[in-house]
């Protein structure tokens, strides 16, 4: 999802980190003639589809902006040094209070994350997890404004904050169906 409201990020950098001067051109990179070199490449994000026996997934409703109020699963960006495998898990526990095991990699998609005026590049990366049953849920009030379990099927990409989210899904029942 493109947000022409929102700058692309590398328009919203109107000055040379490293000397100060005012850019002549935007784009990307960031040139100056201090030969100071800047590329805007996407930020790190991910997210989980966490599963239980009967194959009902488990989903977030967001308290944050963007897509405040809108569907989501557990995930965020992945912090410095940090591994995707470490940022899912970490989110799950930080969102939800769920200690996840073992994960599989579902699939990667462009994401553009409008915030503050700007839309910033992001690819998102999401796995799978199992977990016997979601008993003992406590979501974070700061994170999240509700949470409940759903076929995936009976989800409208529509009701996703990020369209990154609604593919993943959507390519998560695809393997399924695959699968049988």
């Amino acid at each position: 999802m493109r947000h022409p409201e929102f700058q692309p990020v590398e328009a919203a950098f109107q000055y040379c980190p490293r000397c100060g001067k005012a850019r002549e051109e935007a784009g990307n990179p960031l040139a100056c003639a201090c030969g100071f070199r800047y590329f805007f490449n996407p930020a790190g994000a991910v997210g989980t589809l966490v599963s239980d026996a009967d194959g009902r997934i488990l989903f977030i409703r967001r308290e944050r902006d963007p897509g405040k109020g809108k569907l989501g699963m557990p995930g965020g960006f992945i912090d410095p040094g940090e591994s995707g495998e470490e940022a899912a898990r970490r989110e799950a526990y930080e969102e939800v209070g769920l200690t996840l095991g073992a994960l599989t990699y579902l699939i990667s998609h462009d994401n553009a994350y409008a915030y503050g005026g700007v839309a910033y590049q992001v690819t998102d990366f999401f796995y799978t997890a199992k977990v016997e049953c979601f008993e003992g849920i406590e979501s974070d009030a700061s994170e999240v404004q509700d949470w409940f379990i759903a076929r995936p099927e009976d989800v409208k990409a529509e009701d996703f904050a990020f369209e990154s989210n609604a593919f993943a899904v959507e390519t998560y029942v695809r393997n399924l169906v695959n699968a049988d």
